[in-house]
């Protein structure tokens, strides 16, 4: 037991998942285990902390160890993360921390072997330089790369698919919890935010926790917390800014329903009786006041609202009848 050497570790100990353990070891008697732990040629721990330390504290001397030979830090760091994912016992935290530390960098180091393999075969190709220099110059192999561009028939993935395989995490949920822990550790940011970030960086300490809904209410916070911060006029500006958008988007939705299947069925709907007609005539005096409107608020705009009036009254009435003649696909001369 006292030549196991425990660096830092991917996880921090559970005490109850340690409690678990030294049970399962009373139940088996005497120093036996299910699953021995793991370690390097050098006695470095690789696999089974929460075993380690139950046994630990349970006194023993000895341990049951796999002993993995020609292991770099690199690999070490790997296989912990990848023993404890397919155990299911990482949490979105440490799935992040994972991708950030451990993954992310390998795929990107093949990623630069493979850029750096191609660029020398093509040097090998034309001659510029000999077998023996490529065979001494190139390492890495080039059946394991991962490109950052997307995947082809070789097999290769994208930085985002490489994401999901190791973790079972989106990119973009990754990101999300690299941006809760960026504000859980900014000192630019008001203390009541950084304190709802460490909050809800806790809360994504337990495997299976939810990062949109931590994410998503960590946005909204930080808006408000943004807005408080806004001169009172800046904030009434872009509240205005904010009504003006959005009227445009309702408005051009609307005028796409009316122009598409929507409007085909209200027309089928208006032919049921008189009662229904007179409620497309309804739709259409609504739309004419709300057209009206409009039309006053754009000419209050001018110093002489009438001299805009004439303007805005001729574009609106020659639209109108533009309009109206495409729809009924008739020809202006019919009209007339």
């Amino acid at each position: 037991m006292d030549e196991v050497i425990v660096r830092k570790r991917q996880r921090k100990l559970n005490s109850e998942h340690v409690r678990q353990l030294r049970e399962s070891f009373d139940a088996l008697g005497g120093q036996l285990q299910l699953q021995p732990i793991v370690v390097d040629s050098c006695m470095v721990l690789v696999d089974g902390a929460h075993r380690l330390q139950a046994a630990k504290e349970a006194g023993w001397t000895h341990i049951s160890a796999l002993v993995l030979d020609g292991v770099s830090d690199e690999d070490r760091r790997l296989l912990e993360v990848e023993a404890n994912r397919v155990r299911l016992q990482l949490s979105p935290v440490e799935l992040e921390e994972a991708w950030k530390n451990v993954y992310e960098p390998a795929f990107r180091a093949r990623a630069r072997r493979r850029q750096a393999e191609g660029g020398t075969r093509g040097l090998l190709t034309r001659g510029v330089i000999g077998a023996a220099a490529h065979s001494s110059s190139v390492t890495g192999s080039s059946s394991n790369w991962i490109s950052t561009t997307g995947t082809d028939p070789a097999g290769r993935v994208s930085l985002p698919r490489a994401a999901k395989e190791a973790t079972g995490l989106s990119i973009e949920t990754l990101n999300k919890i690299t941006e809760i822990r960026a504000l859980s550790e900014s000192e630019s940011v008001p203390e009541e935010l950084r304190e709802a970030a460490r909050r809800g960086l806790e809360k994504l300490t337990r495997p299976g926790a939810p990062v949109d809904a931590v994410h998503r209410a960590l946005l909204l916070r930080q808006e408000r917390a943004r807005r408080a911060a806004l001169h009172p006029a800046e904030l009434r500006r872009q509240e205005l800014e904010r009504i003006l958008d959005q009227a445009v988007r309702e408005t051009t939705l609307l005028a796409e329903r009316f122009a598409g299947s929507w409007g085909e069925e209200l027309a089928a709907a208006a032919r049921l009786g008189r009662g229904a007609a007179e409620s497309l005539r309804a739709v259409r005096v609504a739309l004419t006041r709300a057209l009206a409107s409009t039309v006053v608020r754009e000419c209050q705009l001018d110093p002489i609202p009438v001299s805009r009036l004439s303007r805005v009254g001729g574009e609106v009435t020659r639209m109108l009848s533009e309009q109206s003649i495409t729809g009924l696909e008739l020809e202006a001369d019919d009209v007339r």
